[in-house]
């Protein structure tokens, strides 16, 4: 298929899309045609062949060779929090994945707790946001993390859905 992928609890998102694969050629016979709806990196498909359960899309992905997918592009936004110290946590309970990390939750005390005291409700971080990239590191969780441990100031930037994924 010439993507490469993260299941998340919303959906599958595309974290890659390979030159020569079928995505990418959709891509562009959508642009010669002058049509919009390419598919991006970080969209997030939500079903497969009428499957919407995470297990049954990524088995659809890997082994049906006709594909009828509903993809949904998230919002995404930049937030930056400061810890007190490079030792301080960042406080978030995340599932980490390869390339991203989904937030499953904010802790009552660390960085994030103490930027959403602060932050406009719709910037906070909140359970369900996808980490994309960690002080513009991205496309690996391991790098990600060690940005968010040892630097003090860190920029994350999130990808949220604007409502949520049909499931």
């Amino acid at each position: 298929m010439g993507v490469t992928f993260e299941p998340l609890t919303a959906g599958v998102m595309l974290t890659q899309l390979r030159e020569g694969g079928c995505m990418k050629v959709y891509n562009e016979q959508r642009a010669r045609d002058g049509k919009e709806g390419q598919v991006a990196v970080h969209d997030v498909i939500v079903e497969v062949n009428g499957k919407s359960n995470r297990e049954d899309m990524v088995k659809n992905l890997q082994t049906d060779t006709t594909l009828n997918m509903k993809i949904v592009r998230p919002l995404a936004f930049l937030v930056t929090v400061t810890k007190r110290s490079a030792d301080d946590s960042i406080g978030l309970r995340l599932d980490r994945g390869e390339r991203v990390m989904e937030v499953l939750g904010v802790l009552e005390s660390g960085a994030a707790q103490r930027y959403n005291a602060g932050a406009e409700r719709q910037l906070q971080v909140k359970t369900g946001d996808i980490i994309v990239a960690v002080n513009e590191v991205s496309d690996s969780v391991e790098k990600m993390a060690q940005q968010a441990q040892s630097s003090r100031t860190v920029a994350m930037k999130l990808i949220r859905f604007i409502t949520a994924p049909a499931s």
